[in-house]
């Protein structure tokens, strides 16, 4: 009975994670938004067989059937400690601080569930184990006064046999009402977690917005600053090109000059003309001299 309805209550804890897996990787794909949500749905999975699985030890007959569900949940909490752990390194590799924050929190909550399916372990495998040796005993006791006391024995035996059925079927409903109270608050923690982890996409959707927008102002910026850096180099080159022309201006200036007095005012031996003449005929004496033409 405690095994139907907690797989029922599993099948249907399944299905919204599947749904909030495909709405989430339908809207965007940032920062490994798509792997965060699936170790945060497989954690609550095997959180959802965890528990399944410890309840099983109020139906355990032996002692075989109890270490074959140890060994079970044992493999389930180290699992559920590996998923732990690759979901805490996804935090660490958040670049958004809110995301880093928000992941943080849901490796808390899930290390919490982690400490209550250890504790919920250690107590239901003491429990099993006192309550495997009370059996043992009371068959013990079954037997012994059986053989002492014939159909007292028998009639005690089935009424301790119908008694203990009806502990079994109490405990069973009582386990099957606790499972089935966790898997629904579990099912809420799943759909705050989904929603937290909607809003962290939102989140990350408008920061590559944001950085978008400012790339493309780098870029214009940086034709703007193109631009400039060819206006001022035209302007270096007309900067010189004005001064070229300034100094062909201030020299025919003072040709202008110097040839006006010539022309006006008789200057004999200190004509400049004259001077500059002489001097370059000295100079190219000298050169001929030298070079023994």
């Amino acid at each position: 009975m405690a095994s139907t309805s907690a797989s029922a209550s599993l099948s249907s804890a399944a299905a919204t994670p599947s749904s909030s897996k495909s709405l989430s990787g339908s809207q965007v794909s940032l920062n490994s938004s798509v792997e965060v949500t699936e170790v945060q749905e497989e954690l609550v999975t095997v959180n959802l067989k965890a528990k399944v699985a410890i309840g099983r030890f109020a139906t355990a007959e032996d002692e075989a059937e109890m270490e074959e569900i140890n060994s079970e949940v044992r493999g389930m909490l180290a699992a559920f400690r590996a998923k732990l752990d690759r979901l805490r390194h996804l935090a660490r590799r958040q670049t958004e601080r809110a995301a880093r924050e928000m992941l943080a929190k849901d490796v808390e909550s899930h290390a919490g569930q982690l400490a209550g399916c250890e504790k919920s372990f250690r107590d239901a495998n003491l429990k099993c184990i006192l309550e495997i040796n009370k059996r043992n005993k009371r068959e013990l006791l079954g037997e012994t006064d059986g053989g002492g006391g014939g159909g007292g024995g028998a009639r005690h035996r089935a009424t301790g046999k119908r008694r203990l059925e009806q502990r079994n079927k109490d405990s069973l409903v009582q386990e099957s009402g606790r499972l089935t109270d966790d898997l629904s608050s579990v099912s809420r923690m799943l759909a705050a977690a989904v929603e937290r982890s909607s809003q962290t996409v939102e989140e990350l959707a408008q920061s590559s917005g944001t950085v978008g927008e400012t790339h493309d102002e780098f870029k214009t910026m940086g034709s703007v600053i193109g631009q400039g850096r060819k206006l001022i180099s035209k302007y270096g080159r007309r900067e010189t090109t004005d001064r070229v022309l300034i100094f062909f201006a201030f020299a025919f200036f003072w040709a202008c000059v110097l040839y006006v007095l010539r022309k006006r005012v008789p200057l004999g031996p200190l004509d400049p003309l004259t001077i500059i003449w002489n001097a370059v005929a000295v100079v190219v004496s000298v050169v001929m001299n030298v070079l023994g033409f």
